[in-house]
């Protein structure tokens, strides 16, 4: 069996010519291929500090900025006394100096010393060295101001600290104007002195201590004398005890201290 093939017409020819040559026309008119892009290549970064980690170091320069704040800091609490500061009228400090027979070669240490006229006293009416304790400042500063009127700035020098934590070993006398609680507290300190080493308590007596010797002398109620009216005169106690001091019963336990 044989076959056919198909016949054209001039119209079609025609046609076909038409639309391939629109082809080639679009071909010529159509952009060239963009180029290829290169590979993407990931460079790491460092990652944005979390809320746990350490801050930057600062720069020396922004270290001296004024701009930069400084840590804000607590200011340093009050030093608080013990007891409020009474002074001794100056007719007791005469007749403690003299039952205490202090003389040139003593080291006269008062414990509290307030404005220091104990120690004034000791050292221009019998040439002895002293040294003052008190840890209140502004009362520390009262004590060196006498001392430098009265021009004993070579016998007598003021400290500004706690009397429990000074070493009473270098004293020969030591004055005291504290209540019994703190008398109590310090026994441990005075029984560390040297023997023949003596105490001098105005008004309060050392807990668990037998005084050799207590006398009392009318005065003031406090000092200076030339301040005080005599309707205001009273008898003032002196306590006298010598290292080392003969133990006596009390109550006060070492819950007290």
């Amino acid at each position: 069996m044989r076959g056919s093939y198909p016949v054209f017409g001039g119209s079609t020819l025609v046609r076909a010519a038409a639309v391939l040559g629109m082809v080639a026309a679009c071909a010529r008119d159509r952009p060239p291929p963009a180029p290829a892009l290169p590979p993407v290549t990931v460079v790491a970064t460092a990652q944005a500090p979390s809320a746990t980690s350490e801050p930057a170091p600062q720069t020396a320069a922004e270290a001296e900025s004024p701009s930069s704040e400084a840590p804000s800091r607590a200011p340093p609490a009050p030093v608080m006394p013990d007891v409020d500061y009474w002074a001794t009228p100056q007719v007791v400090v005469d007749k403690m100096l003299e039952v205490a027979r202090v003389k040139p070669s003593d080291v006269v240490y008062d414990l509290g010393c307030g404005d220091a006229r104990s120690l004034v006293t000791a050292a221009k009416r019998y040439g002895a060295k002293g040294v003052g304790f008190e840890i209140d400042p502004r009362v520390a500063e009262l004590a060196r101001e006498n001392v430098r009127e009265n021009g004993v700035e070579n016998l007598v020098t003021i400290e500004e600290t706690s009397i429990f934590d000074v070493d009473l070993s270098p004293a020969s006398v030591v004055f005291l104007y504290l209540t019994q609680r703190l008398l109590w507290r310090l026994v441990p300190q005075f029984e560390k002195m040297r023997p023949g080493s003596r105490l001098v308590s105005h008004e309060y007596a050392i807990p668990g201590a037998r005084p050799i010797r207590i006398l009392k002398v009318p005065g003031p109620r406090n000092g200076p004398a030339d301040d005080a009216p005599e309707e205001g005169t009273v008898l003032h106690k002196i306590h006298l005890w010598k290292i080392p001091w003969q133990k006596q019963p009390t109550e006060w336990g070492e819950g007290s201290r």
